[in-house]
């Protein structure tokens, strides 16, 4: 196991003795640190050092908001402003595995959708992929990424971020079903190669993912 994942650990089983009145404003800076620039591990030392300051005050009989003070993401900006943050080389390593995860899964349902076609008999064992669904992969992988940003920068603000999350899902919705309307064929592959190219994408993201974390 590696130092990421064993702290990971520590810190997932130190928070379970947390306090519920504390919970929900721990977890609204461990949100919004997931939003920073900060590598994997050190995003680890710093919710380390957050757990550990917030069960002192425990501890003492002091709540969270006695132990840091009202402004949390101050706080916290001030916490990220002073650790080192990622590289360029590993925010590209980062996008890629992201990426290639997000591409995999995205084939893989689709890769069930042509299994489905054809166990009912409605269609030929093909992987087949149209302008739409082309289109829809990557709508989904970019208001995915939006969303993801949105909530961990807002993430002080929920009122705001749930009315920005249903307005993105409407406009996602519209747009998808925009999408079934291009059915133009653009790939066209035998079965057995596009499982090849899924499972493909998944090693290659196992693989960077492997080297992120001992970059950490």
């Amino acid at each position: 196991m590696n130092r990421v994942k064993e702290l990971i650990k520590k810190n997932n089983e130190r928070e379970k003795v947390m306090l519920n009145e504390n919970v929900q404003i721990y977890t609204n800076m461990i949100v919004y640190l997931r939003g920073s620039e900060l590598s994997d591990y050190n995003q680890e030392v710093v919710r380390e050092d957050i757990i550990a300051l917030i069960l002192e005050g425990q501890d003492r009989g002091d709540s969270i908001q006695k132990v840091m003070g009202e402004n949390y993401k101050e706080i916290c900006d001030e916490i990220i402003d002073a650790m080192p943050k990622k590289t360029k080389k590993e925010k590209i390593l980062e996008f890629c595995q992201i990426a290639f995860n997000a591409l995999a899964v995205l084939g893989l349902i689709r890769l069930g959708g042509v299994l489905i076609d054809f166990f009912t008999g409605n269609k030929s064992l093909i992987f087949t992929l149209t302008v739409g669904q082309i289109l829809q992969g990557v709508l989904i992988l970019s208001m995915a990424n939006i969303m993801v940003n949105h909530i961990t920068k807002n993430s002080f603000d929920l009122k705001g971020s749930r009315l920005y999350i249903l307005v993105v899902a409407i406009f996602f919705t519209l747009i998808l079903l925009m999408g079934y309307y291009l059915k133009m064929v653009v790939i066209r592959l035998a079965i057995w190669i596009a499982v090849i190219l899924i499972f493909s994408l998944f090693i290659i993201a196992k693989l960077i993912d492997q080297k992120l974390s001992n970059a950490n």
